[in-house]
């Protein structure tokens, strides 16, 4: 009798540990990709349209810049949110650092100067 309990109770904890990690292999989905809904891709090529304004206004903004907002803006058109969002992050990233390195040389410039 001892071995027949032994033997159903390992038999339990096995079928235990199949059914958690098949639980959680279904539990787990693909999140690879995270979802960008037509809202989000519309904000962030807001975003990035403000950015490269200010860009643009001061003067300091990357060649870069506009030819990633026109990408972003075709894919939106296109429906692919993911990456009219991807492209628009890109646009928004260079031209905020556009204006980062323009503020930093308009000052750095004196801590060179030869006295």
């Amino acid at each position: 009798m001892r071995n027949f309990v032994g033997n159903t109770a390992t038999k339990f904890f096995v079928a235990v540990l199949m059914l958690g990690s098949l639980g959680g292999v279904a539990a787990h989905a693909d999140t690879s990709k995270p979802v960008v809904t037509q809202d989000m891709a519309l904000a962030a090529l807001t975003a990035a349209d403000a950015e490269a304004q200010k860009a643009d206004a001061a003067g300091v903004q990357w060649t870069t810049v506009p030819t990633l907002l026109k990408a972003a803006h075709f894919a939106y058109l296109y429906g692919d949110y993911s990456g009219a969002a991807k492209k628009a992050g890109m646009a928004e990233a260079q031209a905020k650092t556009a204006l980062t390195e323009a503020k930093e040389q308009a000052s750095l410039w004196q801590t060179q100067v030869i006295r």
